[in-house]
């Protein structure tokens, strides 16, 4: 259908479609010489979160950190179809009983099936409970990865490239805390102290990954003892949460990765992408995700308690993702959110008061947003 127009890109729109936008690549070739993509013989690297970062390892070796280039590290890591190779590479990798890892399938997404483990009971069962099920992409677990656990902020480069040239449509830091859910994400300008190390270091973990054109998503952490980088995870993928944040984006510091990739498929388009996050943002902006707290049957959304969110000073919309009479599960990933809103304001003590009020409300047993009542 695609004959004759000039076919200049196929970029994947999420993770699931990765792989199947590098194959579409090499289908229209042939009659659409000039369409750009990523390789399918490194699609691997792109889809797999244990072959991304043993693709960063290979390439930090060969590229050592220089006062020119950032280095690269990745996580220690094992992945495997059952618990016993993983049984025994913590046992080589900590000899004694004290673990801390995450353990998450190897394929998946938004959080799903991530746990913290700090003995080997608790990571055989969260093994156990990964193996064989179907993730939240609609494919089934066949392998468990398990990582070494990282300490430190957690940032996300929203990306685009093209022909091995890497820009930034946006720069965020993560609101995560120990049980590993995302709470919301704040927009953080190239002033940030980690922003030149954080932005470096994503578009060394590109190359290694061999993602040379269309958008990325990369995520890492920044050690706070010896501010070194660390790989979480990589995916040429946009950011997700159906652009929900895209607005954020175009009111705090210009365009957002959606419009930047559609831009950066014209070579004079991405010259004039911008290669950084701003260094100063016109306005402070987060997305704070609605958090569910409890299990049972969400009875009713509270009409007046909404209408306090849309009335705050930041307010710039919000999305819910329940509805009243389904069951509900407290939030453990990206895909048990109750919603999420859009908070934007040149304030930042506005926009931190309204955005400790939205995560109140949603903690409160009663006279908050959520009414959970007990399933018989």
């Amino acid at each position: 259908a695609a004959h004759g127009l000039g076919l200049a890109a196929v970029l994947p729109g999420a993770a699931a479609s990765a792989e199947l936008a590098d194959r579409l690549v090499e289908s229209v070739r042939a009659w659409a010489p000039r369409v750009r993509g990523n390789a399918p013989a490194t699609a691997e690297r792109r889809r797999s979160k244990w072959a991304a970062l043993e693709a960063v390892r290979a390439y930090g070796l060969k590229h050592p950190r220089s006062p020119r280039t950032p280095g690269v590290r990745a996580p220690r890591q094992c992945c495997a179809a059952a618990w016993e190779p993983v049984q025994a590479w913590l046992a080589e990798t900590w000899p004694t009983a004290d673990i801390d890892v995450v353990v998450k399938p190897a394929a998946s997404a938004g959080g799903d099936g991530v746990t913290r483990c700090r003995s080997y009971d608790d990571a055989r069962r969260a093994v156990d409970a990964i193996l064989g099920k179907t993730n939240a992409l609609g494919a089934t677990n066949d392998e468990a990865l398990v990582q070494e656990y990282l300490h430190g902020a957690e940032y996300v480069v929203d990306g685009v490239s093209r022909k091995g040239r890497h820009k930034v449509a946006a720069l965020w830091k993560r609101d995560v805390r120990d049980d590993l859910v995302t709470r919301g994400l704040e927009l953080v300008s190239n002033a940030d102290p980690y922003a030149d190390a954080v932005t470096a270091f994503a578009a060394s973990v590109l190359d290694a990954i061999d993602l040379a054109n269309g958008p990325s998503h990369v995520c890492v952490k920044v050690d706070p003892a010896t501010d070194l980088v660390w790989l979480l995870s990589a995916r040429a993928r946009f950011h997700g949460l159906d652009g929900f944040w895209r607005t954020v984006v175009e009111e705090c510091a210009g365009p957002d990765q959606v419009g930047a990739a559609l831009e950066g498929i014209r070579a004079e388009g991405f010259h004039l992408l911008p290669p950084t996050a701003p260094e100063t943002l016109r306005c402070q902006g987060r997305v704070r995700f609605l958090l569910i707290h409890a299990q049972g049957s969400l009875e009713s959304i509270d009409a007046d308690v909404t209408h306090e969110i849309c009335q705050l000073a930041s307010y710039r919309g919000h999305e819910l993702f329940v509805e009243a009479g389904q069951a509900v599960v407290p939030t453990v990933d990206g895909f048990t959110y109750g919603g999420c809103v859009r908070l934007a304001h040149a304030d930042l003590g506005q926009l931190e008061s309204d955005d400790a009020f939205v995560e109140a409300v949603c903690r409160e047993p009663d006279g908050g947003l959520w009414k959970i009542v007990a399933l018989p």
